[in-house]
Order: C-alpha cells, then structure tokens, then sequence
C-alpha cells in the first residue's frame, strides 16, 4: 500500500528495565516512566494493577504505549512496529475505512460499505430530520454507523492480519 506522512499522538517505547534490587528499590510504575523518558506520565487503574505481574512475566523487557502523557498499555516485548490506526469517511452514501501501519505510515488495508443511514433518509437534511424526532431516532443513526464502521475495522483486520487490540487511534 501507499505511505502516508502521519504525526500519530500514539507512541511506543521499547525498554528493557532494569530489575529491583536493594539499591534500587522504586515502584515498577517509577522504574517504567524513567527509563521511557516519561516521568511526569499517567498511568491508568488498570495499567498500574497489572504492571508488576506483566513486567515480571515479561522478564522486563516490554513496550510501553503512551498516548499524550497518558500510559495506556505495558506489552510483552518489543512490539514498537505493530502500531496501528483506522482513518474512517462517513459520506452520505458510503462509509470508507483505511488500515495504516502508524509506525512506517504504510495503508495496510482499506474496506467499504454503504451507509447504513440510508435507510432513514437518502440526504443528510432527512437524517437531520429523522434525528430530531428524539433521542431514540439519533441513537438509532449513531448505532447504524458504528456497527457499521466495526464491520469495516473488522475486515480490514482480517485482510491485513492485524489484532484490533493493536489500534491505538481512530481518525473520523
């Protein structure tokens, strides 16, 4: 596929920690964010309750996963290059999603689909209208474009032989 100049706000660090030991004897939350260069980052309830388990199964050597100063995942490994995203266009008659590698900005995959929203209005002042009878007719519209934007990731995934636990951003 075509590469893709892109600026993802997704970032990966490879490090391998180094151990507690009597002289150095900071959180594993500490030793992460120093040695990634991240220190005044976040990490969530969930990072932080798996991260010894994970760092020690991991034999310290993992990637962390920051997105703006917030540590979203810890991986086993080096898994910097398996860094992905979905850019979606939801057109009024069709929905289009690319895969894109956001390591090497190379397209990996793209799918498309008819939208769903057609069928409650061919233009979008119908759907607008359609949406304002109630919070039922904008769910309705919300749902229709989600699943069918979920069907596009899916596919792309297959296609591309990618995890969607691997897709770290999503542009719409």
């Amino acid at each position: 596929g075509q590469k893709v100049a892109l600026e993802p706000d997704v970032r990966k660090y490879h490090v391998v920690l180094p151990e507690p030991s009597m002289e150095d004897q900071r959180a594993d939350a500490d030793r992460l964010l120093r040695v990634v260069g991240q220190g005044d980052a976040t990490l969530s309830l969930a990072v932080l309750k798996d991260l010894p388990s994970r760092l020690r199964k991991a034999k310290y050597n993992v990637t962390a996963v920051i997105a703006g100063d917030s540590v979203l995942d810890v991986e086993d490994g080096d898994t910097t290059k398996d860094n992905y995203g979905m850019a979606f266009d939801i057109g009024t008659t069709t929905v289009v999603g690319m895969l894109l590698n956001l390591h090497d900005g190379r397209e990996l995959a793209v799918a498309a689909r008819g939208n769903p929203q057609v069928a409650h209005g061919d233009d979008v002042v119908n759907r607008i209208g359609f949406a304002s009878e109630g919070i039922e007719g904008r769910r309705v519209l919300q749902h229709a474009v989600i699943d069918c934007m979920n069907e596009i990731l899916d596919e792309c995934c297959r296609s591309a032989n990618v995890e969607a636990s691997s897709i770290y951003e999503v542009t719409v």
